[in-house]
C-alpha cells in the first residue's frame, strides 16, 4: 500500500515462531524477484533505525489478553515516538499501554537531566493509549535540537523512552 513517508509498506499477518520471553529483536526483509539474474534483492534493515535499536521486543506471550470487546495490556508499556527524529513537521505520537486504569504523566527530560515539559496529565483507560506531542517546552515554545528523555509514570512504574528532536 503507497505510504508517502515510507515508500510501499505491506502488512505481515503471520506467526513468529522461536522468540524467546524478554528478548530484543531486529528485523529485516528482502524480496524475491523474477529476475534470472537477481533473484532475491539485499537485505533492508529500517532506514529509521540506528545499528544498535530493535524493531521488535517480546512482551510475556502476546503483551495483552483478549477481554471481548478489546485487548488490555497485561504490563504498563511505553513505545518510542513515532515520528523520532520529531522534525518540526508534525507532532509525534506517544504510545502506552496500561493493565488498569489511572493517572497517567509524562515529563519531557533534556540531555542534563533538567524537567522541560510535561507532556501528559490524565486518567487514562486500561489498555492502548495515543498521546501527541509538538515538542514544546512548559512554556509552548519549540524545544531546541537534541536529545529528550520522555517518563511515562503510572503508579510505582516508570518507563522511559529516548525522543530526538531535529528542527
Amino acid at each position: 500500500m503507497p505510504n508517502d513517508e515510507l515508500g510501499s509498506t505491506a502488512s505481515y499477518t503471520g506467526t513468529a515462531t522461536g522468540l524467546s520471553l524478554g528478548e530484543r529483536y531486529r528485523v529485516r526483509t528482502r524480496f524475491a524477484t523474477r529476475n534470472p539474474y537477481f533473484p532475491r534483492t539485499p537485505w533492508f534493515t529500517s532506514a529509521r533505525n540506528g545499528l544498535r535499536e530493535d524493531d521488535l521486543r517480546t512482551f510475556g506471550p502476546t503483551g495483552s489478553v483478549d477481554v471481548g470487546d478489546g485487548l488490555v495490556a497485561v504490563r504498563v508499556s511505553f513505545a518510542s515516538p513515532w515520528p523520532n527524529p520529531l522534525a518540526g513537521n508534525g507532532p509525534a505520537t506517544l504510545t502506552f499501554a496500561l493493565p488498569t486504569a489511572g493517572r497517567v504523566t509524562i515529563d519531557a527530560f533534556d540531555a542534563q537531566g533538567r524537567r522541560v515539559a510535561r507532556v501528559h496529565d490524565a486518567d487514562a483507560p486500561a489498555g492502548r493509549t495515543n498521546v501527541s506531542w509538538s515538542g514544546a517546552g512548559d512554556d509552548g515554545h519549540a524545544l531546541p535540537r537534541g536529545l529528550y528523555f520522555l517518563r511515562l509514570a503510572f503508579g510505582d512504574e516508570v518507563r522511559t523512552v529516548k525522543a530526538v528532536l531535529a528542527r
